[in-house]
């Protein structure tokens, strides 16, 4: 599949899941009648939603190129130390794969904690956090430039494990 196959089929899982997920949080028992009543129109939801569609715009114009097609052209050059193991120590694809998925979130759980850690990188983290209320729309909710760092660290880790 290339990209163009992708993106459509990857932004419909998304805002099925979301959808499903806003629902889900609607009906639940958890929510109160207040909260039922303003999930919609909420001023709270309209930031969140844009600062992550400012956050792709940026994206998109800082990383022309997706990490999906990154990750293609690594790999048809060989970059990277998992394909190295693949080709030079005969280790099977199953456990390259299983080995990339701990890896790569490992690196994620990492990077959450420096974003905590380094305070100029807080600085960008803390819109996350800065949300009173707790619903699904806060997964939305990330600084447009802390979506460039994390996503140029996301390129560095394709690179160097050849992901």
């Amino acid at each position: 599949m290339d990209e163009n196959t992708l993106a459509p089929l990857r932004m419909g899982v998304f805002f099925g899941l979301f959808t499903v997920l806003v629902v889900a949080e609607w009906w639940s028992a958890r929510a109160s009648q207040a909260n039922r009543t303003r999930v919609v129109g909420a001023s709270r939801w309209l930031s969140n939603i844009l600062l992550t569609v400012l956050g792709n715009v940026l994206i998109r114009v800082c990383f022309p190129l997706s990490l999906l097609a990154f990750a293609a052209w690594c790999n048809a050059r060989g970059y990277g130390i998992f394909p190295v193991l693949a080709t030079t120590a005969g280790v099977p694809n199953l456990v390259l794969w299983v080995g990339t998925l701990l890896f790569l979130d490992f690196a994620l759980y990492w990077q959450h904690r420096v974003l905590h850690a380094v305070p100029w990188l807080w600085r960008l983290h803390r819109s996350h956090h800065s949300d009173l209320d707790f619903d699904v729309s806060l997964a939305l909710r990330f600084h447009p430039f802390e979506l460039v760092v994390s996503m140029g660290f996301k390129f560095l880790l394709v690179l160097a494990t050849g992901a």
